[in-house]
């Protein structure tokens, strides 16, 4: 979660050995977020910009990127 900003992938928590009926009780009870379709994150905290932006790509899946500023802001 560290690298990924907070954010995990529903495929992320599945392979992890996570059901899919234990996400959606974890969603439904708040102790998971979702930020995108797929993607979820800890609650708790304001949404960080850098969040949104990764979400987005982990959304997209292997080989999504983002360019110019948005890359900037994610990448530093």
């Amino acid at each position: 979660m560290r690298r990924q900003h907070g954010l995990l992938t529903r495929r992320q928590i599945l392979d992890a050995g996570v059901s899919q009926a234990a996400v959606r009780a974890w969603v439904s009870r708040g102790h998971l977020e979702v930020v995108q379709m797929g993607v979820y994150r800890l609650p708790g905290s304001a949404v960080p910009d850098i969040q949104r932006l990764l979400a987005a790509v982990l959304r997209a899946g292997a080989g999504a990127c983002l360019t110019g500023w948005s890359a900037c802001a994610l990448y530093g």
